[in-house]
């Protein structure tokens, strides 16, 4: 077995057991109230399954896909699928259902007047958590076209993966008793003549996948209602293309908020009519192309992902990287061998140059380097445009590094501790400019105070902005520092509205990365201090990187106390011009996130596994 953390390949993936808030970004998507962070893309396109509050966003968008394409079918909540696959008696199931509130008496009235209700149920009928199981259930009246509370009986079909009759019998027999049909309970009497139907289901290799297995079928099941053709719904990779047609659904209503003017982040607003309804439902049901599902690209097929009669040339993306290297308080891991005879600071420091020649990203970013005196092996690549000190002394100095097959002419920066250059992009004058803000909260006006000084004075050099580094700013002072507040650059200028390219997990994180050896250093806090921010005819996405160990003298240990971030940028006038074609920009967009979840330097996990072992045999 090669330990995950060698291998370059899995750079910015993360572990599956690692829960809770460390994917999330703070920014949101709602649907009639119930919020979903954006991250959820993004984890979906990693191949990690589809969480319950992800799953019941996309229940409440198709229930309003129903009403406005007037379907006689009612999506229910996966709670209520939990009530009806668990443990609780069936009367107690029934009260709570109807306690509550997001299911009242509209609500109630539309499952009665439906003529199919859909629910993807949790079966748990020992309740302790430890057998669950994802089934999809279907109930319809048995007469044709008759609305569910009139039935005088009901057919009930339920997927199950493993085929089980009983599950499949106890889940449509609790379907039936817990339905709000009075008018159904009073026409069937006492002798009911109710069906339960053990139906195909496509296979899945684990219950955390099977969640997908169900919402898939249910989608699909409102697609052929509405008349839309969706991919079949058999055979292994079901599930998987289930997840990839999500992501980017998920994606679609995220570019379509994202443009909004009005800043309204509920997608509803952006379901209204028939036609916006059916072309996001073609998105959710349709197996996305072969081409952008992790095969093997070729070069010239990695920067065209958009087809040749687009409207707009091919997405050739700039990369850039930023990185706290940590050379100058601490130049080596508490965690790396103490002689440096067999692993110096020296060591660290052309490790780290190796790294970021292993990227090979356009333009570079370096806080907490030693001196100003160029890295010596990035010289080989790279023109150092700029150097100066940080925050303060003891943090060392920022570099700011772009190829020397690219143009860049620098510029001052006074009163503010970072470097500057311009570069042209695709017909784009750009400003990339490089940060080591102050640390802590009582830095936080230094800090906004100096990011409206390089505004300012990047206003002047170029109409499109990317900053990035070290900006020591967690996520919710980052979100108040980016809301429009009445008047300057940061709130009302338009073609500077920055934008953040986003990125799961953390960039430090001492619970994983314990570069120091202090007390209490592993229960601090993480966060993603390291950050990339744009503005005008820009847009990007980024990941982490640097995350694999080194190994010295049997010891493992990261290169830093942080990660770095890699951001892919499309440079194009299309994101910052007010009177755009919003199919441009989107079409644009779409394709480097595509890109963005295959980075081109990724390698072969034959090559990943043969770097592994040579690193694990020398140490």
């Amino acid at each position: 077995m090669i330990p995950a953390a060698l291998d370059p390949s899995l750079d910015d993936q993360q572990k599956k057991a690692l829960r809770g808030d460390l994917d999330k970004v703070g920014v949101k998507l709602s649907a009639k109230g119930w919020g979903v962070d954006v991250s959820a893309e993004s984890v979906l396109r990693a191949g990690q399954t589809l969480r319950a509050e992800v799953l019941e966003f996309f229940l409440v968008v198709l229930r309003h896909v129903c009403e406005v394409l007037e379907l006689p079918a009612y999506v229910a909540s996966h709670k209520f699928g939990e009530r009806v696959g668990g443990c609780l008696p069936v009367d107690r199931a029934r009260a709570s259902i109807q306690s509550w509130k997001q299911f009242g008496g509209d609500e109630q009235q539309r499952v009665q007047a439906a003529q199919e209700f859909l629910v993807p149920a949790c079966y748990d009928q020992e309740g302790g958590g430890a057998r669950w199981d994802w089934v999809f259930a279907r109930v319809v009246a048995a007469e044709a076209d008759t609305a569910l509370n009139l039935a005088e009986a009901l057919h009930a079909f339920v997927a199950d993966r493993h085929g089980r009759p009983g599950v499949a019998r106890r889940v449509g027999e609790r379907l039936f008793a817990v339905l709000p049909l009075p008018g159904y309970f009073l026409l069937r009497g006492d002798s009911g003549a109710d069906v339960t139907e053990l139906v195909p289901c496509p296979g899945c290799e684990n219950r955390q996948d099977a969640v997908l297995g169900a919402f898939g079928l249910l989608s699909a099941r409102v697609a052929e209602l509405a008349g839309v053709p969706c991919m079949p719904a058999v055979g292994g990779t079901f599930v998987h293309d289930v997840r990839a047609a999500a992501a980017e659904a998920f994606a679609h209503l995220r570019e379509k908020v994202d443009g909004d003017a009005r800043g309204d982040r509920d997608v509803l607003a952006q379901l209204a009519d028939r036609e916006a309804c059916l072309a996001w439902l073609r998105k959710l049901v349709s197996k996305p192309p072969a081409l952008l599902r992790g095969t093997r690209l070729t070069a010239p097929q990695r920067v065209a992902l958009l087809q040749e009669a687009a409207e707009t040339a091919p997405v050739e993306p700039c990369s850039v990287l930023t990185w706290n290297v940590n050379q100058k308080l601490q130049a080596k891991s508490a965690q790396a061998p103490g002689d440096d005879r067999v692993w110096s600071p020296v060591d660290n420091a052309e490790a780290i140059q190796a790294e970021v020649l292993r990227l090979l990203p356009d333009v570079v970013s370096l806080q907490e380097w030693p001196g100003e005196a160029a890295a010596s092996r990035l010289a080989e690549q790279y023109a150092l445009v700029g150097a100066k000190l940080g925050h303060a002394e003891a943090a060392g100095c920022v570099h700011l590094y772009v190829k020397k097959t690219l143009a860049a002419t620098s510029w001052e920066l006074p009163g503010v501790p970072g470097v500057a250059c311009s570069v042209r992009l695709r017909g784009v004058d750009v400003a990339f400019v490089a940060l080591h803000l102050e640390a802590g909260e009582a830095g936080a006006a230094r800090r906004e105070k100096h990011l409206r000084m390089v505004f300012e004075a990047a206003r002047a050099e170029a109409e499109t902005l990317v900053v990035l580094g070290d900006l020591n700013v967690r996520d919710p002072e980052l979100v108040e520092l980016l809301r429009p507040r009445g008047g300057g650059m940061l709130g009302t200028r338009r073609a500077l509205l920055l934008q953040e390219a986003a990125y799961n997990r953390f960039s430090w994180h001492p619970q994983v990365n314990r570069y120091y050896a202090e007390d209490g250093y592993a229960s601090k806090e993480a966060a993603r201090f390291d950050r990339v921010l744009f503005a005008g005819g820009v847009f990007g996405c980024a990941y982490l990187v640097g995350k694999r160990k080194h190994f010295a003298a049997g010891s493992g240990f990261f290169l830093s106390d942080h990660f770095a971030v890699v951001a892919l940028l499309d440079v194009d006038p299309e994101h910052g011009r007010r009177d755009r074609k919003e199919s441009v920009p989107r079409q644009r967009r779409a394709a480097l996130l595509r890109l963005c979840d295959r980075p081109p330097w990724r390698r072969t996990r034959a090559t990943s596994r043969r770097t592994a072992l040579v690193a694990r045999s020398r140490a």
